[in-house]
């Protein structure tokens, strides 16, 4: 159950999260007129969470359930609309859509399904947005992502963000693993040609180099992973907890060996040297 109030919690084009998982949905409510400007759920504990969309980015707070005052109850009943009153949360993915690159959330449910949260508008209208209940598993939204940012032309462009600044916000995000794990870590730049960042480099020394344990920045989509796919599952959490806080998506080492259509697989096409 959530203890305290958070305010805002995500204000950008990706994320991905499990601050709600195994909650469940106890009301859903939309504001707006043709379309929704803003979607309410009701989950455990005493406080609601309110997600809306800017035309390039996800708002998601977390406000006491009193913040909307009366209008609460007179927004559309999207809960019972959908059918998705008592069912269990789990994982949310945030990232832009393969069709238009405006930002989606993917909120994935029990029983194998997911609500889509997106843009109703084209990209240089009004925000606004629509929300399905669709087939979907966590592995095909990680998918979903991987097809966004399997752009050549963009291969090797940050989204949004100047090489410096995000180079910043990796050695940033260093320095807080270094704190959290308790271990050395250094930070080591890849050079141009290749289609990763950094590596966060975990424990040099105690290790030898052939199964030296990374986090590994990749530099399209925020995709953060681990080149272990072995390491300390306690070790694993504080990893994602960490890049999480810098709106990193981590994505699981496993689903990066599915094959690419143009390269090995996808840990190749964004997570290898060149």
């Amino acid at each position: 159950m959530l203890s305290t109030h958070r305010g805002s919690i995500y204000q950008h084009s990706q994320f991905e999260s499990d601050l709600v998982n195994g909650q469940i949905i106890r009301s859903m409510r939309g504001a707006g007129t043709n379309h929704a400007d803003l979607v309410v759920f009701q989950l455990d504990g005493p406080y609601r969470h309110h997600f809306s969309l800017d035309i390039d980015a996800v708002f998601w707070g977390e406000w006491p359930a009193d913040a909307l005052g009366d209008s609460y109850d007179e927004h559309v009943d999207l809960g019972s609309r959908l059918g998705v009153v008592g069912r269990r949360v789990g994982a949310v993915l945030a990232f832009p859509a393969v069709a238009d690159g405006n930002p989606a959330v993917h909120i994935h449910l029990d029983a194998g399904e997911k609500l889509v949260f997106s843009p109703s508008k084209p990209r240089d209208s009004e925000p606004g947005c629509r929300i399905q209940l669709t087939p979907g598993s966590v592995a095909e939204s990680y998918q979903e992502l991987f097809l966004a940012h399997d752009d050549r032309a963009r291969a090797d462009a940050p989204d949004g963000l100047s090489w410096q600044h995000l180079r910043a916000l990796v050695r940033t995000t260093c320095v807080e693993l270094e704190a959290r794990l308790g271990r050395p870590v250094r930070f080591s730049e890849q050079g141009q040609d290749a289609r990763f960042l950094a590596d966060v480099i975990v424990g040099e020394g105690s290790i030898s180099q052939s199964h030296q344990q990374s986090v590994r920045f990749s530099k399209c989509g925020w995709m953060v992973s681990v080149t272990d796919p072995g390491i300390d599952p306690g070790e694993l959490r504080v990893i994602r907890e960490v890049v999480r806080r810098h709106n990193f998506i981590f994505v699981p080492h496993h689903l990066l060996q599915r094959p690419h259509h143009a390269s090995d697989s996808w840990w190749v096409r964004f997570f290898e040297s060149g």
